[in-house]
């Protein structure tokens, strides 16, 4: 018997077609030329730089955006600033076991789980049994203003040292903290620095803020950079700082500070590097204030360990147990426990400035996205009218053909009535 072949059903068009499209979709998938790039974390942009290049390559000054975070931060009004010590202190003392008011558990049976819930469970707690109002630093974001300037710029001494803070013993704690914690906060992803570079950078800084002349790198130089003679100005107004009619706020005097220095680099460069000098330094500016102000707001925490030292939990807390200055986490950089406060400060602060950023950018990306579908709905329009024009424009030849017929038709009888009469 012959062998007969089993018969081939021929496929469709449509079934054609997506077999090739199967297929297409098949070959690309095995490519092996496609390689993920695996970056090391240490090597990678950071987040913040990441957003700071998209908004410039959209055009978007960056110096309202901190002009925002900055009034945020130091609004007298709100309490952003003072939710987020609150729960750096919960967190604090939740990795230390301690569920407020009554609960203290031994740190070797902790877990993940139960310090997490410790740690929403003591926020709740100082929000609502502590007695503090919510914007309880109101009257102390001033000084946490000059606090700041002081680590800063310095100077130790001198007229200018004793208006930024009154306290001596203070300023020196300001200036120590500062010269400690100067590397412990950066929002890039800096090349690694050899630990004996780091500490040549601490002893430099130590001899520039006790002068009150400080070295910045501004626009990739570096730039010798000190407070007016009289920084009262900054803070109280005169001169160009000054605002008719007007108090002045926390944030303006900080914006007023950025202005200064961008003086100063101009006095060294040209009116183009002022205004770029001004932008970089209040990125630094924002830096050393989100690294620093576990330190600033340190000497306003009594209230609330009071009201910590009143629960059987907390009874046996010291503030210095809870709140860690940079320099004893220097000398003990391992210690999770002592971190919790500042890392949680920061870490939130730092949120909140990627959050503007962010909204900045989504807001950008999408006038970019609705500009973009109206020029093709626009593009759209435009082709369909112009098939409708071209349509009536045949209909207009019809019609002229058919006029010119009707002519001719007069015409024709016209010379056949003649042609007759002849």
């Amino acid at each position: 018997m012959a062998l007969v072949p089993p018969t081939r059903t021929p496929l469709t068009e449509s079934q054609s077609e997506l077999s090739a499209k199967i297929s297409s979709m098949k070959s690309l998938l095995v490519l092996t030329s496609l390689k993920k790039t695996r970056v090391p974390k240490s090597q990678q942009i950071s987040t913040f730089d990441y957003l700071k290049k998209l908004l410039n390559t959209m055009g978007i000054s960056l110096e309202p955006l901190f002009l925002l975070f900055v009034d945020k931060l130091f609004d007298q009004a709100g309490d952003f600033l003072e939710k987020h010590v609150l729960s750096g202190i919960a967190a604090s003392l939740a990795q230390k076991g301690t569920l407020l008011p009554n609960t203290q558990t031994p740190t070797s049976e902790l877990t993940v789980d139960m310090i997490e819930s410790y740690e929403k469970q003591n926020l709740a707690f100082l929000k609502s049994s502590v007695g503090l109002p919510a914007n309880f630093l109101s009257v102390a974001k001033q000084q946490i203003a000059k606090s700041l300037v002081l680590m800063l710029f310095g100077p130790k001494d001198g007229p200018a040292a004793e208006y930024l803070h009154p306290d001596p013993a203070e300023r020196q704690r300001l200036i120590s903290e500062a010269i400690c914690g100067s590397f412990a906060f950066s929002m890039s992803n800096d090349p690694i620095v050899r630990e004996e570079d780091v500490e040549y950078n601490r002893i430099a800084l130590a001899r520039q803020l006790e002068r009150g002349k400080v070295v910045f790198n501004i626009s990739c130089q570096d730039v010798h950079i000190s407070l007016p003679t009289n920084p009262a100005i900054i803070f109280e107004g005169g001169g160009q700082f000054l605002i008719p009619s007007q108090s002045i706020t926390p944030a303006q005097s900080l914006s007023f500070l950025v202005q200064h220095v961008g003086n100063q680099v101009q006095n060294i460069n040209s009116e183009a590097n002022r205004q770029s000098a001004g932008r970089n330094f209040f990125e630094i500016m924002i830096e050393k204030m989100i690294g620093y102000m576990s330190s600033l707001v340190t000497p306003f925490l009594g209230p609330i360990f009071a009201g910590i030292n009143a629960t059987p939990a907390g009874a046996g807390y010291a503030q210095a147990d809870i709140v860690h200055s940079t320099c004893d986490l220097v000398n003990d950089p391992d210690s999770i426990e002592k971190k919790a406060f500042g890392n949680n400060l920061a870490n939130q602060l730092y949120k909140m400035l990627l959050s503007i950023l962010l909204a900045r950018a989504i807001k950008e990306v999408k006038k970019l996205a609705a500009n973009y579908f109206a020029k093709i709905a626009l593009e759209r329009q435009k082709r369909k009218t112009e098939k409708i024009r071209q349509k009536f424009k045949i209909f207009e030849k019809v019609a002229d053909a058919a006029k010119k017929a009707e002519r001719y038709a007069a015409a024709l009888s016209t010379l056949s009535s003649i042609m007759n009469q002849a």
